[in-house]
């Protein structure tokens, strides 16, 4: 999720400006999109919650653009939590071709979709598919349905 790779950035970013972890390209995306500097930056965390904390997720990509190497395991990592928990799920259903649907701003970025696609290792097993309108759609849509059933 874009709040897992912000949270995962902001780690890096305070890491590497207080000297407790290696110097990366983040720190300087970071300070790009919120260039008031780490005072600023825990104070607008504090303040807006998970929602600031995804905003800091096009940090890895533009880090990424850069060849950072904390930025690229940041994605490695989150991309293999994201297949465990696919894999995990998928446990439970019968042999044949399991619907994926993967949803929001991540699913814009080419290297998450292939990263998925690469570590999931068997193309017959899973059906992914983007989704295409709000998930409260699909709300609506199932309680008109049960409205049907209980007429």
């Amino acid at each position: 999720s874009g709040y897992n790779l912000g949270r995962d950035a902001l780690n890096a970013y305070f890491c590497a400006i207080d000297g407790t972890g290696p110097e990366t390209a983040l720190t300087e995306e970071i300070d790009a999109i919120y260039p008031g500097g780490a005072q600023e930056i825990m104070a607008y965390i504090y303040h807006d919650g998970k929602k600031a904390v995804a905003s800091f997720a096009p940090a890895v990509f533009a880090a990424l653009e850069k060849q950072d190497d904390i930025a690229k395991g940041i994605l490695e990592r989150n991309i293999k939590e994201a297949v465990h928990i696919i894999k995990t799920a998928a446990a439970g259903f019968p042999e044949g071709k399991i619907p994926v649907v993967l949803a929001g701003g991540l699913t814009k970025q080419h290297c998450v979709l292939e990263g998925i696609k690469a570590l999931l290792n068997a193309p017959d097993r899973y059906e992914l598919q983007i989704l295409t309108s709000a998930p409260v759609n699909g709300a609506v849509m199932l309680a008109k349905e049960l409205m049907k059933e209980e007429d």
